[in-house]
C-alpha cells in the first residue's frame, strides 16, 4: 500500500501569537493565520491536477477546522467532504493549557525549552507513548485514502512525520517539525525506508519499514511566523 500525503499545520492562532500553550483547548485563527490557510489552499490548488480526487482529513479542533475549511474553499471543494478525525488532535498539555510560556518559565525555572520533551512534563498531560501510538495508528489505518490532505497541529504533526521516518526518539520526532502555515508532501509505503533528505535508516525496533520521500522543495513556508 502506497499513499501520497500533504501534511499541513494550521495557520497562526491567537494563542500562538500570545505565546500560550494550546494543546486540546482552542483559539481562533488570527488575520495572519487566515492568510496562511488561504495561501496553503492556493498552493495545493496549483499542485493538484484533480483536487476532487483527494480526501481531506483534519483535526476537529477549531484552529485546524478553520484552516481545513479555508483550504477547501481554495480547492473549490465542498466543506462537507472534510473527514474530522479525533486521532489528529494536538498533544494534550494538561494543566499547562492556556498558560503563557513566559509565565510558565517564571513559575518553573527548571524547564529547559531547548529540550523537546519539556511539553511532556505538564501535569496530567498526554504521554509520549500515547501521541506516538495515535500517529502510528493513523498511518497504518488501511482505511485512509491513497491521496490524502491532512490538516493537523505542530506537535502531533511532528510526531506523525517522525513515525513516518520510523524514528523512535522524541528529538528525532520534533526535528521534523514545521511552522504554522507550512505544508509538506510525502509518500508513505510500509516495508520500505527511503528518504530523499537523509540516508537509508533502519526501522524502529519492532516497527514496520516505511518510505518517507519528500518532494522538492520539501517544505513551502508560505508565511513565516
Amino acid at each position: 500500500m502506497s499513499r501520497t500525503l500533504y501534511l499541513l499545520r494550521h495557520g497562526q492562532a491567537r494563542y500562538n501569537a500570545e505565546l500560550r500553550l494550546q494543546g486540546r483547548c482552542n483559539s481562533e485563527l488570527t488575520a495572519r493565520g487566515e492568510t496562511q490557510a488561504l495561501a496553503m489552499g492556493a498552493r495545493l490548488a496549483d499542485l493538484l491536477a484533480e483536487p476532487a480526487s483527494w480526501t481531506l482529513y483534519a483535526s476537529p479542533l477549531g484552529r485546524a477546522r478553520q484552516t481545513a475549511e479555508r483550504v477547501c474553499q481554495q480547492l473549490g471543494l465542498d466543506q462537507e467532504r472534510i473527514i474530522w478525525d479525533e486521532r489528529l488532535v494536538e498533544l494534550g498539555m494538561g494543566e499547562w493549557e492556556s498558560r503563557r510560556v513566559p509565565e510558565l518559565l517564571a513559575a518553573h525555572p527548571e524547564l529547559d525549552l531547548e529540550e523537546p520533551d519539556w511539553y511532556l512534563q505538564a501535569p496530567n498531560g498526554e504521554s509520549f507513548q500515547s501521541i506516538q501510538r495515535r500517529a502510528q495508528a493513523w498511518l497504518q489505518d488501511e482505511g485512509i485514502a491513497k491521496q490524502a490532505i491532512v490538516v493537523s497541529h505542530g506537535l502531533f504533526g511532528a510526531m506523525l512525520r517522525g513515525a513516518c521516518l520510523c524514528r523512535s526518539g522524541l528529538h528525532h520526532h520534533l526535528a521534523a517539525g514545521a511552522a504554522a502555515g507550512c505544508l509538506l508532501q510525502t509518500q508513505w509505503r510500509p516495508h520500505r525506508a527511503d528518504c530523499l533528505l537523509t540516508t537509508r535508516r533502519r526501522p524502529a525496533l519492532g516497527g514496520p519499514r516505511c518510505d518517507w520521500s519528500f518532494s522538492q522543495p520539501p517544505i513551502w513556508p508560505l508565511l513565516s511566523t
